[in-house]
């Protein structure tokens, strides 16, 4: 799949690693990198880092390259420019979820104003976005989307989602 971090920053660094614990690996780095935490300056395949690019088109070029099944959105909410951005940052979010849901991949959304703003992250294109704090539930929702693991990814505590009728759920 591929993730997109709104906000370099450390909570990406700790979303990859539980999601690779979990066995979802998306790219690779070594065992000793991931224990010093050294990401920086490594951008393989499958992670696009919103922070580097200079538009949004750079994220629909990244999905035509890698055409992921599942196009992540995780914010940094420890970040003070997510803050001071936040309506640059929000339009950028419904702009490469409109490119992801074109091209096919099911969205995810995770951040402090994707969690405060659920539903129109939910009418702008997001299939599901993470209410909170994310990392675990992340994997968790891989899990049942993929197949990996069984049961409803709607059953999963701290998601929303559009239900039949179109409200949030």
């Amino acid at each position: 799949f591929l993730v997109m971090d709104l906000v370099e920053g450390r909570s990406l660094r700790d979303v990859l690693a539980v999601c690779r614990e979990a066995g979802h690996v998306f790219f690779e780095v070594s065992n000793e990198d991931w224990k010093n935490g050294q990401l920086a300056g490594r951008f393989p395949r499958g992670l696009f880092d919103g922070v580097l690019a200079e538009s949004e088109a750079e994220w629909g070029s990244a999905l035509d390259r890698h055409r992921p099944h599942y196009a992540v959105l995780y914010e940094d909410s420890f970040n003070y420019l997510s803050k001071m951005c936040l309506l640059r940052m929000r339009e950028a979010a419904f702009t490469m979820l409109a490119a992801a849901r074109a091209r096919g991949a099911t969205t995810i959304v995770c951040g402090s104003d994707a969690t405060d703003n659920g539903q129109r992250y939910l009418d702008r294109g997001a299939d599901w976005v993470i209410v909170g704090e994310g990392e675990v539930t992340l994997a968790d929702l891989l899990d049942r989307l993929s197949g990996r693991a069984e049961g409803d990814p709607r059953d999963l505590p701290g998601l929303a989602y559009l239900g039949a009728d179109g409200a949030p759920i």
